[in-house]
């Protein structure tokens, strides 16, 4: 099924799905082609945010719609591919994992602003460590470093970064940890149902239903089983907001006590 490659199976590039690959067509985490990507996009993504912060607000306003685009146009390519290539659409590739939802997220941010403050906190807390964590432990790594799916994979939660990033050396976006209930509830109202269409399909989306291979949710999952490694991995995510939030909250009180200390005139 396969419709065009190179003789070296690391030039697999256009595949139906990688049912259609061999057994050792895919990369390795941490491997030479896996690193080089990463440090690409943390490359990619230091060039756009020097730019987006020196810019002025309407240029600003144009990159966001820019990277907005760019994440809804490699989502809606790689379902027209899989639509066109496939005699059924897999039912695992709907964007329902967190970085799926956080495309629109991203895209609501940047066409059509409304809580913005609460949208930004879900990027911030949410999508931004579940980027992360897919560019570090890629649940891709069956396909081969050069392939469609694989670059669909890097680039993508690469501007989805990429984008958070860009708020946060402007200031637009301010991490407040007092906002995080919103955030808890917004997770737990897109959570549940996700479990249970999960248990019903046999699928793992936002991995609540097992940990992708390599990754230290399936770590957690060998050592504390399933579902109790759910325990962990809520665990886990305060354990993120804590390392990411806590910055934030000393900068506040460190301003606090400046202010409560200066003298009055």
């Amino acid at each position: 099924m396969i419709f065009w490659r190179y003789n070296d199976h690391m030039g697999w590039f256009l595949a139906y799905y990688y049912d259609d690959l061999p057994e050792d067509a895919g990369f390795r985490l941490f491997g030479a082609g896996h690193l080089a990507f990463l440090l690409a996009i943390a490359i990619g993504t230091g060039v756009v945010c020097v730019a987006y912060r020196r810019a002025r607000p309407r240029a600003q306003s144009a990159i966001r719609r820019v990277l907005a685009a760019t994440c809804l146009a490699l989502e809606l390519g790689k379902d027209l591919l899989l639509i066109a290539t496939l005699p059924s659409y897999p039912i695992e590739q709907l964007p329902l994992h967190m970085c799926g939802i956080g495309v629109f997220i991203l895209a609501a941010d940047a066409f059509a602003p409304g809580r913005r403050n609460t949208l930004r906190e879900i990027m911030y807390s949410l999508s931004l460590p579940g980027a992360v964590a897919a560019l570090l432990f890629p649940d891709w790594t069956p396909y081969p470093i050069l392939n469609v799916y694989s670059l669909q994979g890097f680039l993508g939660h690469g501007v989805l970064i990429c984008y958070v990033l860009t708020l946060l050396v402007s200031h637009q976006l301010i991490p407040d940890w007092r906002g995080l209930w919103r955030v808890a509830l917004f997770g737990f109202v897109v959570s549940y149902p996700v479990y249970v269409l999960n248990r019903r399909l046999g699928t793992n989306f936002l991995f609540i239903n097992g940990g992708s291979p390599g990754s230290p949710l399936a770590w957690l999952e060998s050592r504390m089983g399933n579902p109790g490694y759910l325990i962990g991995y809520a665990a886990l995510i305060l354990l993120v907001w804590l390392a990411m939030y806590a910055p934030f909250i000393i900068n506040a009180y460190r301003a606090k006590r400046r202010s409560a200390i200066k003298p009055k005139v």
